[in-house]
Parts: structure tokens; sequence; C-alpha cells
């Protein structure tokens, strides 16, 4: 399977903040990630585990992009990426991209524990 389907859930008060979570797991889904796809849906999140770095390139669109540790927690966020850029985090784990505003909306910054919850 190339994806896993999921949702990404505030470790401390359980709350869904993305329902429709989306995790590549082979290297074909992970190296095409969000390039060429039209803009996020509302609701939506892709998680890349074992990820320290983006690229926007053939991106239509911003997003924010959240850096996670290895237990969940929020390390930084980059907002409003626009296309033909690169973000790194080094002490990063995993990287969740949403729609560019979304971060901010519901709160998301250093410290915040977050969670994948499998469908």
């Amino acid at each position: 399977m190339a994806y896993e389907f999921g949702q990404i859930v505030d470790g401390e008060s359980g709350k869904v903040l993305f329902d429709k979570g989306v995790k590549p797991v082979c290297f074909w889904s992970r190296f095409r990630g969000l390039q060429l796809r039209r803009e996020l849906l509302d609701g939506a999140a892709w998680w890349f585990d074992n990820c320290k770095s983006v690229h926007t390139f053939n991106m239509r669109y911003k997003i924010d992009v959240i850096y996670i540790s290895s237990e969940g927690v929020v390390l930084k966020v980059v907002a409003n990426v626009p296309k033909r850029r690169i973000s790194y985090c080094r002490d990063g784990s995993a990287v969740i991209e949403v729609g560019a505003g979304i971060a901010s909306e519901f709160c998301i910054q250093p410290g915040v524990k977050l969670e994948w919850v499998d469908d």
C-alpha cells in the first residue's frame, strides 16, 4: 500500500485536528508528496515519518510545515511556505504539511503534542 489514512489529534485533549490524514509509506508516494496536487482540502494533512526537510518545488500553493520530534512534540512551525523553497529542522523526526494558515488557526506551536491515529 502506498498510503496509510488516519487522523491527527491533539495529544493533550484528544481533539481531532485533521480528519483526512495521509501518510505516504513507500518511496514513490513520499517522493511525489503534494507536488502538482490541487490545494489541500479542509481537514487534510500529510504526515511524513523520518523526515527533517521539505521542498515546495512543483507546488501550486503555499503550505504550513510542522516539524515534530519522535515523541510527537512540535519543534518548529514554518507558516505560508511559498513554492520553490526548502525548509529544514535539524532535530525533526517527522513533518506534517497542511494548508497555509491552518497551523496558526489551530494554535499549533512548539510544545504542542500531536498524534497519528489510524482509521
